[in-house]
């Protein structure tokens, strides 16, 4: 009974699921994690965890996978870029953790994904419209007054504030 609630979880998770074997093979993966890379069970199969990463973020996977099989580590949670089949890129939370086979056939690390592309893409609009007036497209208020901030060199900000413009803007956008 409770192989079966197991195997029922993993298959219908709604976040990607896989079990990756030391070599960083992903061997087994729910349906989730497939329709997320765009990738068939057996396709994954072929594929290893630096395979599906961003090319940028390869050098980071390999020294996690060893600090997880030595024990160093029990888990570790992170966003990081994936490819998907299509060459896209996504964004996906990600958790690792370690595990041993209660059977003695060995040591695997289980896998966990959560698409954050769309979040991602959210703040980075969110954080632009409060950069750019989306009218004129020029810096807000704020934009320049962080600029100042950062700045090593002496600058100056003239703000020239316009009133009552709701009827033109209503009528000419």
């Amino acid at each position: 009974k409770i192989q079966r609630r197991l195997e029922l979880a993993f298959r219908c998770a709604p976040i990607g699921v896989a079990v990756v074997n030391p070599d960083g093979r992903l061997v087994e993966s729910n349906p989730a994690l497939q329709a997320m890379l765009g990738h068939s069970s057996a396709g994954l199969t072929q594929l290893t965890f630096e395979d599906i990463s961003h090319p940028e973020d390869r050098d980071s996977v390999r020294p996690l996978f060893e600090a997880l099989l030595a024990g160093e580590l029990e888990s570790h949670d992170t966003v990081r870029r994936y490819l998907r089949s299509d060459g896209s890129v996504m964004f996906a939370r990600r958790v690792l953790a370690m595990g041993d086979d209660t059977d003695g056939r060995g040591q695997y690390i289980l896998l966990q994904m959560e698409d954050v592309t769309g979040e991602r893409l959210a703040r980075a609009e969110l954080r632009e419209r409060q950069l750019r007036d989306s009218l004129t497209g020029l810096a807000t208020r704020e934009s320049l007054a962080y600029e100042l901030t950062i700045s090593t060199m002496p600058r100056s900000l003239v703000v020239v504030e316009l009133r009552d413009l709701s009827r033109p803007n209503g009528v000419l956008g």
